[in-house]
């Protein structure tokens, strides 16, 4: 499979997710041959995650472990031993393909009952009709903050 790079023009069918979270379902929709063009979530350690992920996209040889330390100092990592930290650090440094997922989305965080039509489609660039799939990842009752956690 060809990965695309952050030059590429967006060329296949447009979608805007909701309920993000860390971009799961738009992996796979991208590697259907969606693009992402604006997407939704509340949480902001996701959205920070999805932040950093076009962040790295970008990234000239040399810059990845700066890059790296300064994301291990938010509180997505505060929990999380210094072994394991490095195990993520070399994952990533060797991935092949530094792929482009999510690299034209705007990231719209909050609140998807404050977000108006008109600002999905003002961060989307994209006018009524001309989106292909609307697509949302609604959160798991047991694990959402607003759920009412219910165990099976």
């Amino acid at each position: 499979m060809t990965r695309r790079t952050n030059s590429d023009i967006i060329s296949g069918p447009k979608l805007i997710s909701l309920f993000t979270g860390a971009g799961g379902l738009d992996l796979g929709l991208e590697d259907a041959g969606f693009e992402t063009v604006a997407a939704n979530e509340i949480e902001p350690p996701a959205c920070e995650t999805l932040r950093a992920n076009k962040v790295r996209q970008q990234l000239q040889n040399g810059e990845f472990d700066a890059w790296f330390d300064k994301q291990t100092q938010q509180r997505c990592y505060a929990n999380t031993e210094q072994a394991e930290i490095e195990r993520q650090r070399i994952r990533l440094r060797s991935n092949p393909f530094k792929t482009s997922y999510l690299s034209h989305a705007e990231i719209l965080e909050g609140d998807i009952r404050a977000i108006s039509t008109e600002m999905f489609l003002a961060a989307a660039k994209a006018e009524i009709g001309a989106l292909d799939l609307i697509a949302g990842g609604p959160p798991c009752q047991p694990f959402s903050r607003v759920g009412k956690r219910f165990t099976l």
